[in-house]
């Protein structure tokens, strides 16, 4: 049986994490307690691939240096994160050397994760069309970037035509998907909607003819 241990030391603002992953994992915390940063340096660890293909895909180069990758993955001002000599990572009981994965090659994985960034607003445009990879500046965390993107592609691809985009029949158990509708959504679903040539997401109650662009 494989340890799934990930252990952080003097990253950032990270002291000392040391945690286990089990068949379900919940980090709780407060607001600002690099809860997101963690579990992206897991991301970058289990799908350094293809996070290093799509970075290069959009024309993002970091000279292979931990720094100038950080700029580019975890956003504008976090390259300082990672102190040489000082910072640490441990994976699975391996130590892992930082500058050496970040000069990796790694090609040909399939994506192990998907993360869903807590700026997962920012991904929506004023016309309530999901932005583009290169609709972003340089220094945006590539978890934004790459999340906005894949939902893009998504709905290109046909997501929500046709029928809502939540709820879907048989997706989600009965219990969950009143408690959704109960407490989040209150009787609205949520739509794609064609008005012109410009597509855009809406929350639609069809009982009183109501829609509502997503972004109010």
């Amino acid at each position: 049986m494989i340890d799934e241990t990930l252990i952080l030391k003097h990253v950032g603002p990270i002291g000392d994490a040391n945690i286990q992953f089990g068949d379900l994992t919940v980090l709780v915390g407060p607001q600002a307690t690099v809860k997101s940063i963690f579990l992206q340096f897991l991301r970058l660890l289990l799908d350094a691939g293809p996070i290093f293909r799509t970075l290069r895909k959009h024309g993002l180069d970091w000279e292979r240096k931990p720094d100038s990758f950080l700029q580019s993955y975890l956003g504008e001002g976090t390259g300082g994160i990672w102190e040489r000599g000082k910072s640490q990572i441990t994976w699975r009981g391996n130590p892992i050397r930082f500058d050496k994965l970040v000069r990796s090659k790694k090609k040909g994985e399939a994506e192990k994760t998907f993360f869903i960034p807590a700026q997962r607003v920012l991904t929506l445009s004023r016309e309530g069309w999901l932005r583009p990879f290169t609709d972003y500046r340089p220094g945006d965390p590539f978890s934004v970037r790459d999340f906005s993107e894949k939902l893009r592609l998504l709905m290109e691809q046909g997501l929500g035509k046709g029928e809502a985009i939540y709820p879907q029949r048989g997706r989600l158990k009965s219990e969950i998907r009143r408690l959704l509708n109960l407490n989040m959504f209150s009787g609205f679903q949520l739509e794609l909607e064609k008005t012109g040539p410009q597509k855009r997401l809406v929350l639609s109650n069809q009982r009183h003819d109501i829609h509502l662009p997503f972004m109010i």
